[in-house]
């Protein structure tokens, strides 16, 4: 058992990725098939990463002028924190619904229901997976990239998206959002959990 935990790097760059590329277009799930309720305990799950994230950060565009704008980041964190909206529902719900019909959608693009290439998305992680142990950070980060790139290279999307949507670059800033999340995703796998655990006791 020890043997097997001691090979568990903390960040698995395969992980990393499988879990960001998910997290963008739900291609893992959608392949996967996985079901309403799973889907349903993973979202709830990243909207709470995300919020427990988002006590470092703030991205509202506009300025805040309220009475609690000058409130200290951590003020007012009680059990409420926890606790999702209605808001958070419908987003959890939207979500689900797309993976389940296969699409993603993004705000910057006026919500257009665009299909995902999941098949080749998979088979892209799986390449990646099997030469991961050979390649240098360079080449893993570029493998990454090209991965990332694939998803808005989708010849379906130049269809039904108009010539002034920059796609590419509501998905580059998507990612930006989504590293944190995907990276604490994949260190807070049972595995590493499980390791970090023997570890301490």
């Amino acid at each position: 058992m020890t043997d097997y935990y001691s090979t568990i790097r903390l960040v698995d760059k395969v992980d990393f990725t499988s879990q960001l590329v998910n997290l963008i277009n739900g291609a893992v799930s959608i392949k996967a098939n996985v079901g309403f309720g799973e889907l349903q305990t993973k979202s709830k799950f990243m909207l709470l990463l995300q919020r427990i994230l988002g006590l470092c950060f703030d991205e509202r565009s506009e300025i805040d002028v309220s009475g609690i704008a000058k409130l200290g980041e951590l003020d007012g964190v009680d059990q409420s924190f926890f606790e999702l909206t209605e808001v958070d529902l419908r987003f959890i719900d939207q979500t689900i619904s797309n993976i389940q019909m296969g699409i993603v959608e993004f705000e910057d693009c006026d919500n257009v229901k665009l299909p995902v290439n999941a098949d080749q998305l998979i088979d892209e992680l799986i390449r990646f997976r099997n030469n991961s142990d050979n390649q240098t950070t360079e080449q893993s980060v570029s493998e990454i990239e090209k991965i990332l790139d694939s998803i808005s290279e989708n010849p379906e999307w130049k269809k039904l998206l108009p010539n002034s949507v920059s796609v590419k670059l509501t998905i580059d800033k998507n990612i930006i959002k989504k590293i944190p999340i995907a990276l604490v995703s994949s260190i807070l796998s049972p595995k590493l959990i499980i390791y970090s655990w023997s570890k301490i006791s």
